[in-house]
């Protein structure tokens, strides 16, 4: 009944790992599932759902690209009729957890 932004971490089959931030507030867990199974591109072995709502935010920053992307709402159904929380505005929340990935080899420092 719950549908939302997500953000989700994934490993492929090459051992890749892939970030995600879904935006439009409108993907259940289940409807996360199958849209990422419906693309076999991603050929991912493992999909974990970090978070929903408008806690579900990315930002990334490298050389090559700068991104933020924030959650809006979430809404449910589960009464019959839909609720929605939150406003329509992007809510700048701070980031709850932090990942850094290196280059294999390199030394990781913070």
């Amino acid at each position: 009944a719950w549908r939302a932004d997500r953000t989700f971490i994934g490993l492929d089959r090459r051992g890749r790992i892939l970030l995600g931030t879904t935006s439009g507030g409108t993907l259940s867990l289940r409807r996360l599932g199958e849209l990422l199974r419906a693309f076999p591109g991603l050929d991912l072995q493992y999909a974990l759902n970090l978070d929903g709502g408008p806690p579900a935010c990315m930002a990334v920053r490298t050389p090559e690209l700068a991104l933020e992307v924030w959650g809006r709402y979430e809404s449910n159904d589960s009464t019959g009729r839909e609720v929605i929380f939150w406003g329509k505005d992007p809510i700048a929340w701070p980031l709850p957890a932090v990942i850094a990935l290196y280059p294999r080899g390199a030394p990781c420092s913070p």
